[in-house]
């Protein structure tokens, strides 16, 4: 075994920026190069990031914002400040996308959740801890998906992936 040409993969890889677009406010255009979104350009809103963490304050200000970069073969979103660089992680943005998507879980993927666990609506709703009533207004998109709901299914896919 030598260091030089053995790997050892755990789980997925991490993922890498190929380009990143300023479209205004704290929102970016990126491609991902590798990781499970790789050949994907979707826009991300880093907004709620750059609020809640006090390492990004100086991002607040979007001419600032604008001013960021790829940087380390795009494993980080770099701005230069004269205190020295603010970074953001690759998977950091790649976890902002993730959570933005539990904002707007559509039926139909409500619906994927349900078939692929093989669940009638009683038992999404116990797996849920919700109302059976509500399980019937979701998949009919009668009523939008709280992100609430959207977390919970996220959360069961991965307790069940790690139990297997």
């Amino acid at each position: 075994m030598s260091a030089d040409t053995d790997f050892v993969v755990a789980g997925e890889p991490m993922p890498v920026i190929a380009a990143v677009e300023h479209l205004g406010r704290h929102t970016v255009r990126v491609t991902w190069a590798e990781g499970p979104r790789a050949g994907i350009t979707e826009d991300v809103d880093l907004g709620e990031a750059v609020l809640r963490y006090r390492a990004f304050g100086v991002l607040r200000d979007e001419g600032f914002f604008r001013s960021g970069q790829l940087a380390e073969n795009g494993n980080v979103l770099r701005w230069e400040t004269s205190r020295g660089p603010v970074e953001m992680a690759a998977t950091m943005v790649e976890h902002a996308v993730e959570m933005s998507a539990l904002d707007h879980m559509p039926a139909e993927a409500f619906r994927a959740w349900v078939d692929r666990h093989g669940f009638t609506y009683d038992a999404a709703a116990d797996a849920l801890g919700i109302a059976r009533r509500l399980v019937a207004y979701y998949l009919s998109g009668e009523k939008e998906i709280p992100r609430t709901v959207a977390l919970a299914c996220a959360g069961y896919d991965s307790i069940t992936r790690s139990a297997a």
